[in-house]
């Protein structure tokens, strides 16, 4: 489902299902990249054009939203002019926890921290 696949040079190249996303990382900073050939193959960059926007350049068939999967919780993401996608990797404790308050019983809940 996601997956870090490198970082280096103020960006990280991240696999969210089947598309692998490039975007810009702070903490990459001053950081060599340790695959290289790996950035040729990201089906979208993002760019900030300001302080908090910036532009998707996409590369292929990238939707504008798709889904993945955590166990059984199925998970919308979609490209935002922020650069997020409505997914933050660090909440997986979140998810588990969610996935087992729902445990046998059908819901369609709203991420509240999800931009």
């Amino acid at each position: 489902m996601y997956e870090l696949v490198d970082f280096g040079e103020g960006r990280r190249l991240e696999r969210f299902g089947p598309w692998l996303l490039d975007r810009p990382c702070a903490a990459a900073e001053r950081i060599p990249r340790a695959h290289p050939a790996a950035w040729r193959a990201a089906h979208a960059r993002f760019e900030r054009s300001g302080p908090v926007r910036g532009v998707w350049t996409r590369r292929g068939d990238l939707p504008e939203r798709w889904t993945v999967a955590h166990g059984r919780l199925v998970l919308e993401l979609k490209r935002t002019e922020s650069g997020h996608l409505g997914l933050f990797p660090e909440h997986v404790e979140t998810w588990a926890w969610i996935a087992a308050a729902c445990a046998g019983q059908p819901r369609r809940l709203l991420n509240l921290f999800a931009y």
